[in-house]
């Protein structure tokens, strides 16, 4: 399923982010240790931050996803994700 990026533009990140991305746990990456692939420095976004500002840290970036943290700054509360022809974010049902 997809938001369409049009439909997308009135939202907030909540209203569109996956609220339970598939996520594992640091030991995953076989003898390899996680934190060699991890960002140090990730861009991150808010449920409460307008599409129209997601979208523009996507493309300043050039990276098809952003982390959602809660209002904590720490607390996993999704993913954002551009589908892949650009029109569009990923959603599950």
């Amino acid at each position: 399923m997809t938001v369409p990026l049009d439909d997308a533009l009135a939202l907030t990140v909540g209203e569109v982010m996956i609220q339970a991305p598939k996520t594992l746990p640091a030991d995953a990456p076989d003898s390899a240790p996680a934190r060699a692939y991890a960002e140090t420095e990730p861009v991150i976004a808010t449920a409460e931050m307008p599409m129209t500002d997601a979208i523009n840290l996507l493309e300043a970036r050039g990276e098809p996803r952003l982390i959602v943290l809660a209002d904590d700054g720490e607390t996993l509360a999704g993913l954002l994700c551009a589908n892949e022809t650009g029109t569009g974010f990923c959603v599950r049902p």
